[in-house]
Protein backbone atom coordinates (compact mmCIF):
# COMPACT_ATOMS: atom_id res chain seq x y z
CA UNK A 1 0.00 0.00 0.00
CA UNK A 2 3.03 2.32 0.07
CA UNK A 3 2.48 3.63 -3.50
CA UNK A 4 -1.23 4.34 -2.87
CA UNK A 5 -0.73 7.87 -1.40
CA UNK A 6 1.40 8.73 -4.45
CA UNK A 7 -1.33 7.43 -6.77
CA UNK A 8 -3.93 9.55 -4.97
CA UNK A 9 -1.68 12.63 -5.06
CA UNK A 10 -1.01 12.15 -8.78
CA UNK A 11 -4.72 11.77 -9.54
CA UNK A 12 -5.50 14.95 -7.59
CA UNK A 13 -2.83 16.97 -9.43
CA UNK A 14 -4.00 15.63 -12.81
CA UNK A 15 -7.65 16.36 -12.07
CA UNK A 16 -6.89 19.88 -10.86
CA UNK A 17 -4.94 20.87 -13.98
CA UNK A 18 -6.74 18.78 -16.62
CA UNK A 19 -10.18 20.18 -15.81
CA UNK A 20 -9.26 23.61 -17.17
CA UNK A 21 -7.52 22.05 -20.19
CA UNK A 22 -10.63 20.07 -21.14
CA UNK A 23 -12.76 23.20 -20.77
CA UNK A 24 -10.47 25.11 -23.12
CA UNK A 25 -10.63 22.26 -25.63
CA UNK A 26 -14.44 22.19 -25.57
CA UNK A 27 -14.62 25.96 -26.02
CA UNK A 28 -12.21 25.77 -28.96
CA UNK A 29 -14.25 22.97 -30.55
CA UNK A 30 -17.48 24.91 -30.02
CA UNK A 31 -16.04 28.06 -31.60
CA UNK A 32 -14.77 26.13 -34.61
CA UNK A 33 -18.14 24.41 -35.11
CA UNK A 34 -19.86 27.81 -34.96
CA UNK A 35 -17.43 29.18 -37.55
CA UNK A 36 -18.08 26.22 -39.84
CA UNK A 37 -21.84 26.71 -39.50
CA UNK A 38 -21.55 30.41 -40.32
CA UNK A 39 -19.30 29.77 -43.31
CA UNK A 40 -21.59 27.13 -44.78
CA UNK A 41 -24.71 29.24 -44.15
CA UNK A 42 -23.11 32.39 -45.52
CA UNK A 43 -21.15 30.85 -48.40
CA UNK A 44 -22.80 33.17 -50.95
CA UNK A 45 -21.85 36.27 -48.98
CA UNK A 46 -18.29 35.00 -48.56
CA UNK A 47 -17.94 34.40 -52.29
CA UNK A 48 -19.63 37.67 -53.28
CA UNK A 49 -17.19 39.65 -51.12
CA UNK A 50 -14.25 37.46 -52.25
CA UNK A 51 -13.52 36.73 -48.60
CA UNK A 52 -12.46 33.12 -49.12
CA UNK A 53 -8.84 33.82 -48.16
CA UNK A 54 -9.78 35.65 -44.95
CA UNK A 55 -12.26 32.95 -43.92
CA UNK A 56 -9.69 30.25 -44.72
CA UNK A 57 -7.22 32.02 -42.44
CA UNK A 58 -9.86 32.31 -39.71
CA UNK A 59 -10.58 28.59 -40.02
CA UNK A 60 -6.87 27.79 -39.79
CA UNK A 61 -6.60 29.98 -36.69
CA UNK A 62 -9.58 28.30 -35.00
CA UNK A 63 -8.33 24.86 -36.06
CA UNK A 64 -4.85 25.59 -34.70
CA UNK A 65 -6.36 26.73 -31.40
CA UNK A 66 -8.28 23.45 -31.15
CA UNK A 67 -5.17 21.45 -32.10
CA UNK A 68 -3.08 23.17 -29.42
CA UNK A 69 -5.78 22.66 -26.79
CA UNK A 70 -6.02 18.96 -27.70
CA UNK A 71 -2.24 18.55 -27.64
CA UNK A 72 -2.06 20.05 -24.15
CA UNK A 73 -4.48 17.38 -22.95
CA UNK A 74 -2.64 14.59 -24.76
CA UNK A 75 0.74 15.69 -23.39
CA UNK A 76 -0.61 15.88 -19.86
CA UNK A 77 -2.21 12.44 -20.18
CA UNK A 78 0.98 11.05 -21.77
CA UNK A 79 2.88 12.21 -18.67
CA UNK A 80 0.23 11.18 -16.15
CA UNK A 81 -0.65 7.70 -17.40
CA UNK A 82 2.93 6.28 -17.57
CA UNK A 83 3.74 8.03 -14.30
CA UNK A 84 0.88 6.28 -12.53
CA UNK A 85 1.92 2.98 -14.14
CA UNK A 86 5.47 3.52 -12.88
CA UNK A 87 4.23 4.17 -9.33
CA UNK A 88 2.07 1.06 -9.58
CA UNK A 89 5.00 -1.02 -10.79
CA UNK A 90 7.02 0.24 -7.83
CA UNK A 91 4.64 -1.73 -5.63
CA UNK A 92 5.46 -4.92 -7.52
CA UNK A 93 9.19 -4.18 -7.24
CA UNK A 94 8.91 -3.69 -3.48
CA UNK A 95 6.96 -6.93 -3.04
CA UNK A 96 9.46 -8.78 -5.20
CA UNK A 97 12.43 -7.34 -3.28
CA UNK A 98 11.11 -7.98 0.22
CA UNK A 99 9.34 -11.19 -0.70
CA UNK A 100 12.33 -12.58 -2.57
CA UNK A 101 14.57 -11.84 0.38
CA UNK A 102 12.08 -13.54 2.72
CA UNK A 103 11.93 -16.64 0.51
CA UNK A 104 15.72 -16.84 0.40
CA UNK A 105 15.83 -16.54 4.21
CA UNK A 106 13.22 -19.25 4.51
CA UNK A 107 10.74 -17.03 6.35
CA UNK A 108 8.25 -17.17 3.44
CA UNK A 109 7.18 -19.92 1.12
CA UNK A 110 7.35 -19.35 -2.66
CA UNK A 111 3.60 -19.97 -2.87
CA UNK A 112 2.99 -17.16 -0.41
CA UNK A 113 5.01 -14.78 -2.59
CA UNK A 114 2.96 -15.75 -5.64
CA UNK A 115 -0.21 -15.16 -3.61
CA UNK A 116 0.99 -11.65 -2.69
CA UNK A 117 1.61 -10.91 -6.38
CA UNK A 118 -1.93 -12.04 -7.27
CA UNK A 119 -3.44 -9.97 -4.45
CA UNK A 120 -1.43 -6.95 -5.57
CA UNK A 121 -2.74 -7.36 -9.13
CA UNK A 122 -6.31 -7.49 -7.84
CA UNK A 123 -5.63 -4.36 -5.78
CA UNK A 124 -4.06 -2.26 -8.56
CA UNK A 125 -6.40 -3.24 -11.41
CA UNK A 126 -9.43 -1.23 -10.14
CA UNK A 127 -7.12 1.70 -9.34
CA UNK A 128 -5.95 1.71 -12.96
CA UNK A 129 -9.56 1.65 -14.14
CA UNK A 130 -10.36 4.57 -11.85
CA UNK A 131 -7.66 6.63 -13.57
CA UNK A 132 -9.24 5.93 -16.96
CA UNK A 133 -12.71 6.72 -15.63
CA UNK A 134 -11.34 9.94 -14.15
CA UNK A 135 -10.08 11.00 -17.56
CA UNK A 136 -13.43 10.20 -19.20
CA UNK A 137 -15.28 12.03 -16.43
CA UNK A 138 -13.16 15.16 -16.90
CA UNK A 139 -13.86 15.17 -20.64
CA UNK A 140 -17.58 14.63 -20.08
CA UNK A 141 -17.75 17.28 -17.38
CA UNK A 142 -16.22 19.88 -19.69
CA UNK A 143 -19.02 19.20 -22.18
CA UNK A 144 -21.67 19.03 -19.46
CA UNK A 145 -20.64 22.38 -17.97
CA UNK A 146 -21.74 24.14 -21.18
CA UNK A 147 -25.09 22.35 -21.02
CA UNK A 148 -25.54 23.20 -17.35
CA UNK A 149 -25.02 26.89 -18.16
CA UNK A 150 -28.27 26.68 -20.13
CA UNK A 151 -30.07 24.45 -17.63
CA UNK A 152 -29.14 26.78 -14.78
CA UNK A 153 -30.47 29.86 -16.57
CA UNK A 154 -33.39 31.51 -14.84
CA UNK A 155 -36.72 30.11 -15.99
CA UNK A 156 -39.44 32.42 -17.22
CA UNK A 157 -42.64 32.46 -15.16
CA UNK A 158 -44.54 29.23 -15.66
CA UNK A 159 -46.71 29.40 -18.77
CA UNK A 160 -49.61 27.63 -17.04
CA UNK A 161 -49.86 30.28 -14.31
CA UNK A 162 -52.60 32.89 -14.47
CA UNK A 163 -56.11 33.14 -15.85
CA UNK A 164 -57.11 32.45 -19.47
CA UNK A 165 -58.27 35.34 -21.62
CA UNK A 166 -62.05 35.70 -21.69
CA UNK A 167 -63.55 34.32 -24.91
CA UNK A 168 -64.26 35.54 -27.46
CA UNK A 169 -61.31 37.95 -27.44
CA UNK A 170 -62.45 41.38 -28.60
CA UNK A 171 -58.93 42.73 -29.09
CA UNK A 172 -59.00 45.87 -26.92
CA UNK A 173 -55.33 46.41 -26.06
CA UNK A 174 -54.04 49.11 -23.74
CA UNK A 175 -50.53 50.05 -22.55
CA UNK A 176 -50.67 52.29 -19.48
CA UNK A 177 -47.46 53.97 -18.24
CA UNK A 178 -45.36 50.93 -19.23
CA UNK A 179 -41.62 51.03 -18.52
CA UNK A 180 -39.08 48.35 -19.37
CA UNK A 181 -35.31 47.83 -19.32
CA UNK A 182 -33.05 45.16 -20.80
CA UNK A 183 -30.88 44.54 -17.77
CA UNK A 184 -29.63 47.97 -16.68
CA UNK A 185 -30.45 49.60 -20.03
CA UNK A 186 -33.82 51.45 -19.95
CA UNK A 187 -35.74 50.94 -23.19
CA UNK A 188 -39.30 52.16 -22.59
CA UNK A 189 -40.32 55.10 -20.42
CA UNK A 190 -43.96 55.32 -19.26
CA UNK A 191 -45.46 54.43 -22.63
CA UNK A 192 -49.22 54.81 -22.94
CA UNK A 193 -51.14 53.76 -26.06
CA UNK A 194 -54.37 52.03 -26.99
CA UNK A 195 -55.83 49.90 -29.77
CA UNK A 196 -59.59 49.45 -29.79
CA UNK A 197 -61.18 46.29 -31.22
CA UNK A 198 -60.69 46.13 -34.99
CA UNK A 199 -58.34 49.11 -35.13
CA UNK A 200 -55.01 49.20 -36.94
CA UNK A 201 -52.36 50.91 -34.84
CA UNK A 202 -49.01 51.80 -36.38
CA UNK A 203 -45.78 52.14 -34.40
CA UNK A 204 -43.13 54.27 -36.11
CA UNK A 205 -39.88 55.86 -35.08
CA UNK A 206 -36.12 55.69 -35.54
CA UNK A 207 -34.20 52.45 -35.07
CA UNK A 208 -33.92 51.60 -31.38
CA UNK A 209 -36.96 53.66 -30.38
CA UNK A 210 -38.60 50.65 -28.68
CA UNK A 211 -41.15 49.55 -31.27
CA UNK A 212 -40.25 45.86 -31.33
CA UNK A 213 -39.92 45.88 -27.54
CA UNK A 214 -43.61 46.80 -27.26
CA UNK A 215 -44.52 43.80 -29.39
CA UNK A 216 -42.26 41.52 -27.32
CA UNK A 217 -43.96 42.71 -24.14
CA UNK A 218 -47.39 42.09 -25.63
CA UNK A 219 -46.33 38.50 -26.39
CA UNK A 220 -44.83 38.23 -22.89
CA UNK A 221 -41.46 37.26 -24.27
CA UNK A 222 -40.29 39.72 -21.60
CA UNK A 223 -41.99 40.91 -18.43
CA UNK A 224 -42.49 44.65 -18.01
CA UNK A 225 -41.27 46.16 -14.76
CA UNK A 226 -43.70 49.04 -14.38
CA UNK A 227 -47.14 50.01 -15.60
CA UNK A 228 -49.96 47.91 -17.00
CA UNK A 229 -50.78 46.08 -20.24
CA UNK A 230 -54.32 44.78 -20.63
CA UNK A 231 -56.30 42.88 -23.26
CA UNK A 232 -60.04 43.34 -22.91
CA UNK A 233 -59.37 44.71 -19.43
CA UNK A 234 -57.35 41.70 -18.20
CA UNK A 235 -53.81 42.32 -16.97
CA UNK A 236 -51.20 40.44 -19.02
CA UNK A 237 -49.05 39.56 -16.00
CA UNK A 238 -52.07 37.69 -14.62
CA UNK A 239 -52.87 35.96 -17.92
CA UNK A 240 -51.93 32.42 -18.85
CA UNK A 241 -49.27 32.60 -21.57
CA UNK A 242 -50.71 29.84 -23.73
CA UNK A 243 -54.10 31.55 -23.70
CA UNK A 244 -52.53 34.93 -24.52
CA UNK A 245 -50.37 33.69 -27.39
CA UNK A 246 -53.22 31.70 -28.91
CA UNK A 247 -54.94 35.07 -29.46
CA UNK A 248 -51.92 36.61 -31.22
CA UNK A 249 -50.69 36.29 -34.79
CA UNK A 250 -47.06 37.35 -35.20
CA UNK A 251 -45.51 38.11 -38.61
CA UNK A 252 -41.87 39.20 -38.37
CA UNK A 253 -39.52 40.93 -40.79
CA UNK A 254 -37.54 37.74 -41.35
CA UNK A 255 -40.07 34.99 -41.95
CA UNK A 256 -38.87 31.82 -40.24
CA UNK A 257 -39.72 28.52 -41.92
CA UNK A 258 -38.77 25.14 -40.54
CA UNK A 259 -36.99 22.45 -42.53
CA UNK A 260 -40.11 20.65 -43.73
CA UNK A 261 -42.87 20.90 -46.28
CA UNK A 262 -45.10 23.89 -46.99
CA UNK A 263 -47.96 21.95 -45.41
CA UNK A 264 -46.01 21.24 -42.22
CA UNK A 265 -45.03 24.89 -41.86
CA UNK A 266 -48.62 26.05 -42.29
CA UNK A 267 -49.98 23.45 -39.87
CA UNK A 268 -47.78 24.92 -37.14
CA UNK A 269 -50.64 27.41 -36.72
CA UNK A 270 -53.41 24.78 -36.73
CA UNK A 271 -52.57 21.10 -36.56
CA UNK A 272 -56.07 20.02 -37.59
CA UNK A 273 -56.41 22.26 -40.68
CA UNK A 274 -57.82 20.43 -43.71
CA UNK A 275 -56.78 20.81 -47.35
CA UNK A 276 -59.44 23.40 -48.18
CA UNK A 277 -58.44 25.61 -45.23
CA UNK A 278 -54.76 25.43 -46.19
CA UNK A 279 -55.42 26.52 -49.76
CA UNK A 280 -57.84 29.22 -48.62
CA UNK A 281 -55.08 30.72 -46.45
CA UNK A 282 -52.59 30.46 -49.32
CA UNK A 283 -55.02 32.20 -51.69
CA UNK A 284 -55.64 35.03 -49.22
CA UNK A 285 -51.88 35.44 -48.71
CA UNK A 286 -51.27 35.60 -52.50
CA UNK A 287 -49.11 32.49 -52.15
CA UNK A 288 -51.24 29.85 -53.88
CA UNK A 289 -49.86 30.47 -57.39
CA UNK A 290 -46.20 29.92 -56.57
CA UNK A 291 -47.00 26.97 -54.25
CA UNK A 292 -48.78 25.21 -57.15
CA UNK A 293 -45.65 25.67 -59.27
CA UNK A 294 -43.37 24.00 -56.70
CA UNK A 295 -42.15 20.48 -57.64
CA UNK A 296 -44.41 18.73 -55.12
CA UNK A 297 -46.87 21.55 -54.57
CA UNK A 298 -47.90 22.03 -50.97
CA UNK A 299 -45.82 18.98 -49.98
CA UNK A 300 -42.55 20.47 -51.28
CA UNK A 301 -39.73 20.65 -48.76
CA UNK A 302 -38.67 24.29 -48.29
CA UNK A 303 -35.22 23.51 -46.88
CA UNK A 304 -33.55 24.81 -43.74
CA UNK A 305 -35.06 28.20 -42.82
CA UNK A 306 -36.92 28.12 -46.17
CA UNK A 307 -33.70 28.48 -48.17
CA UNK A 308 -35.35 27.04 -51.32
CA UNK A 309 -37.79 29.96 -51.48
CA UNK A 310 -37.32 33.67 -52.13
CA UNK A 311 -37.71 36.23 -49.36
CA UNK A 312 -41.10 37.34 -50.66
CA UNK A 313 -42.33 33.76 -50.92
CA UNK A 314 -41.25 33.01 -47.36
CA UNK A 315 -43.02 36.14 -46.15
CA UNK A 316 -46.28 35.24 -47.89
CA UNK A 317 -46.16 31.75 -46.39
CA UNK A 318 -45.66 33.37 -42.99
CA UNK A 319 -48.75 35.50 -43.61
CA UNK A 320 -50.70 32.43 -44.75
CA UNK A 321 -49.71 30.71 -41.51
CA UNK A 322 -51.04 33.67 -39.52
CA UNK A 323 -54.27 33.64 -41.58
CA UNK A 324 -54.72 29.96 -40.83
CA UNK A 325 -54.40 30.66 -37.12
CA UNK A 326 -57.17 33.28 -37.44
CA UNK A 327 -56.10 35.33 -34.39
CA UNK A 328 -58.10 38.31 -33.09
CA UNK A 329 -54.89 40.37 -32.60
CA UNK A 330 -52.13 40.77 -35.19
CA UNK A 331 -48.53 41.87 -34.67
CA UNK A 332 -46.72 42.84 -37.89
CA UNK A 333 -43.05 43.69 -37.40
CA UNK A 334 -41.55 45.16 -40.60
CA UNK A 335 -43.47 42.61 -42.66
CA UNK A 336 -42.73 44.32 -46.01
CA UNK A 337 -39.11 45.30 -45.40
CA UNK A 338 -36.31 44.39 -47.82
CA UNK A 339 -38.50 43.28 -50.75
CA UNK A 340 -39.01 44.67 -54.24
CA UNK A 341 -42.02 46.81 -55.13
CA UNK A 342 -43.99 44.01 -56.84
CA UNK A 343 -43.44 41.63 -53.93
CA UNK A 344 -44.34 44.44 -51.53
CA UNK A 345 -47.60 44.96 -53.41
CA UNK A 346 -48.48 41.26 -53.12
CA UNK A 347 -47.53 41.19 -49.44
CA UNK A 348 -49.50 44.37 -48.78
CA UNK A 349 -52.58 42.84 -50.39
CA UNK A 350 -52.12 39.75 -48.24
CA UNK A 351 -51.73 41.91 -45.13
CA UNK A 352 -54.91 43.83 -45.90
CA UNK A 353 -56.78 40.53 -46.06
CA UNK A 354 -55.11 39.46 -42.84
CA UNK A 355 -55.91 42.68 -40.93
CA UNK A 356 -59.58 42.83 -41.89
CA UNK A 357 -61.79 42.96 -38.77
CA UNK A 358 -58.84 42.39 -36.43
CA UNK A 359 -56.87 44.51 -34.01
CA UNK A 360 -53.46 45.04 -35.60
CA UNK A 361 -50.17 46.53 -34.43
CA UNK A 362 -47.98 47.42 -37.41
CA UNK A 363 -44.29 48.33 -37.23
CA UNK A 364 -43.01 49.77 -40.51
CA UNK A 365 -40.18 51.94 -41.81
CA UNK A 366 -41.98 52.40 -45.12
CA UNK A 367 -44.58 54.92 -44.05
CA UNK A 368 -46.57 54.30 -47.23
CA UNK A 369 -47.69 51.00 -45.69
CA UNK A 370 -49.33 52.60 -42.63
CA UNK A 371 -50.98 55.76 -44.00
CA UNK A 372 -54.42 54.26 -43.55
CA UNK A 373 -53.83 53.21 -39.94
CA UNK A 374 -56.54 54.27 -37.50
CA UNK A 375 -53.90 55.54 -35.08
CA UNK A 376 -50.18 56.18 -35.41
CA UNK A 377 -47.87 56.37 -32.41
CA UNK A 378 -44.43 57.89 -32.94
CA UNK A 379 -41.72 56.66 -30.56
CA UNK A 380 -38.33 58.19 -29.92
CA UNK A 381 -35.84 56.95 -27.30
CA UNK A 382 -38.47 54.77 -25.64
CA UNK A 383 -41.14 57.47 -25.33
CA UNK A 384 -44.32 58.26 -27.26
CA UNK A 385 -43.63 61.73 -28.67
CA UNK A 386 -46.55 62.03 -31.11
CA UNK A 387 -49.84 60.33 -31.87
CA UNK A 388 -52.65 60.83 -34.34
CA UNK A 389 -53.65 59.97 -37.89
CA UNK A 390 -51.35 60.31 -40.88
CA UNK A 391 -52.74 63.70 -41.88
CA UNK A 392 -52.79 65.04 -38.31
CA UNK A 393 -49.15 64.13 -37.77
CA UNK A 394 -48.05 65.65 -41.07
CA UNK A 395 -49.82 68.88 -40.13
CA UNK A 396 -47.87 69.07 -36.85
CA UNK A 397 -44.58 69.03 -38.77
CA UNK A 398 -42.82 67.05 -36.04
CA UNK A 399 -40.77 63.85 -36.03
CA UNK A 400 -43.35 61.93 -38.08
CA UNK A 401 -43.32 64.59 -40.78
CA UNK A 402 -39.52 64.45 -40.85
CA UNK A 403 -39.56 60.65 -41.14
CA UNK A 404 -42.16 60.94 -43.90
CA UNK A 405 -39.99 63.36 -45.87
CA UNK A 406 -36.97 61.09 -45.48
CA UNK A 407 -39.00 58.09 -46.65
CA UNK A 408 -40.32 60.05 -49.64
CA UNK A 409 -36.81 61.08 -50.69
CA UNK A 410 -35.58 57.50 -50.34
CA UNK A 411 -38.44 56.24 -52.52
CA UNK A 412 -37.67 58.89 -55.15
CA UNK A 413 -34.00 57.92 -55.21
CA UNK A 414 -34.91 54.26 -55.63
CA UNK A 415 -37.32 55.11 -58.43
CA UNK A 416 -34.71 57.20 -60.29
CA UNK A 417 -31.80 54.80 -59.81
CA UNK A 418 -31.03 52.54 -62.81
CA UNK A 419 -32.27 48.97 -62.60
Amino acid sequence: TLPVPFLILGAWIYTRDARDRYRQQREAASDMNALLHDNVSGIRQIKSYTAETEEHERFNSFSDRLRRASLRIMKWWAFYSPGMSFVGMAGYVLVLAFGGTAVMNGSMQPGELVMFFLLLSLFYEPIGRLHQLNQMALSSRAAADRVFEILDAEDEPHSADGEPLPRPVQGHVRFDQVSFAYGDQPTLHEVTLEAKPGQTVALVGPTGAGKSTLVNLLCRFYEYQKGSITIDGQELNNTRKASLRSALGYVTQEAFLFNGTVRENLCLARRDADEAELWSALEAARAADFVRELPDGIDTNVGERGVKLSGGQRQRLSIARALLKDPPILLLDEATASVDSETERLIQEALEALMANRTAFVIAHRLSTIRNADRIYVLDQGRVVEEGTHQQLLARDGLYAELSRQAFLAEQENALSPA
